[in-house]
Formats: C-alpha cells, structure tokens, sequence
C-alpha cells in the first residue's frame, strides 16, 4: 500500500515537471506584438507563473503567485534585446539580485533582474497613464517608503510592512486615488491587481 501511495506521488510530481517544462518552452516562442513599447513612470510590470494561465480566460489566475514593480524610469521596452536593464523599478522583494543577497526590503531594481529574458511571455506591461503631476508625486513618494520591510503575507492596509502587491497598490492610491484592488478582499496578491478593470481595456495590458 506505502508503495503504491510512494508511486503516486511520483507520477503526480514527474507530470507537474513536465507541465511546468511545457509551459516554459511554451512561453519562450511567443511573440510579441509590438516589438516596441513605451514605458512611463507609473506603469505596473506584472510576471505569471504561468503562460499558459496568463494567456486564456483563467488569466486572473496566473498571478498567485507572481510579481508586481512599479516603473520610475521612462524608456522604450525592444524586444529581443536587454533593454529592461536601462529601465528602473521600485518593488518590495525578498532577494536583491544586484547584491545577490536576501533583502527583504523595498528597493530599486533595473527591471530585467524581475522580469528578465527568462520570463519572456510571461511579463506584462500595465499602463497607468499617469499624469506629469501624478507622475512627480509617485517618484517623491517612493523615496519616503525604501527598505520598508517585505513579507509575503504582509496584510492589505499596513503600510509598514508589504508584499510586491501590497506597496503597488498602496503607491498608486497615495499618488492618484486609484485603488488597483480588483475585488476588494481581505487579501491582496499580484492577481488582484492583473484582473483590475483599469488593465482589461485594450493596449493597457501587453504580454511581451
């Protein structure tokens, strides 16, 4: 009986690899339309777990986990270059690839350590289309809120302590009054933030 149960689970971890490796080679084909996309200060980087996910109608779904930066740079995203390296994110996040060191801490990041060639087809682009004023109180108050704590579980309304989402959403509401909260639960993930209505009209969610 052990054995067969042992077996089982075998099976059950040996497929989840090969979906996992589907899905990667999957999302390594995809091409992107445009090939060029302008970045501003205030749009959101999102990264899915899973491209298949991320790209049919369980998108919302793709975000649990996932991760969330916010743009404060201005620059122009080419495809199958590493322009991502010139753009500059602020995010909260557990490891600082820059120092190649656990952080736990909110900080600034180029873009491509987070959402990097690797992550091709997985990476969105959500436009804020924040306005010059909006835009020179986010980069203002993203200075007061570096090496804040990071902690996954870092509850909806502190704001002494977030998760990748968490100082998102609370960055976007102090800066425009907007709340990037889809659904208004107890909980907040980077899911909540991809299934905003502000991200389902078209040209403010582009997969690249």
């Amino acid at each position: 009986m052990l054995k067969r149960i042992g077996f089982t689970f075998v099976i059950i971890f040996l497929m989840g690899v090969c979906a996992v490796v589907a899905d990667r080679l999957a999302a390594k084909n995809y091409k992107s339309n445009p090939t060029k996309i302008k970045v501003e200060v205030g749009d959101i980087l999102f990264r899915s777990y899973s491209f298949a996910l991320a790209s049919s109608s369980w998108y919302k779904f793709s975000g649990f986990p996932g991760h969330v930066a916010i743009v404060i740079s201005e620059n122009e995203i080419a495809l199958n270059s590493n322009s991502l390296k010139n753009i500059l994110v602020v995010e909260a996040r557990y490891f600082d690839h820059t120092k190649k060191q656990k952080c736990q801490n909110v900080g600034v990041n180029a873009a491509n350590e987070n959402f990097g060639e690797k992550y091709q087809g997985r990476r969105f682009l959500l436009k804020t289309h924040l306005t010059a004023s909006q835009k020179q109180k986010l980069l203002y108050y993203y200075k007061s809120e570096l090496e804040k704590p990071y902690s996954l579980f870092a509850q909806k309304q502190d704001t002494s302590v977030f998760n990748c989402a968490t100082f998102a959403r609370h960055t976007l509401l102090h800066c425009t009054q907007i709340d990037i909260d889809s659904n208004g639960g107890k909980v907040f993930f980077p899911n909540d933030i991809f299934n905003h209505e502000l991200f389902q009209e078209k040209n403010n969610r582009i997969q690249f």
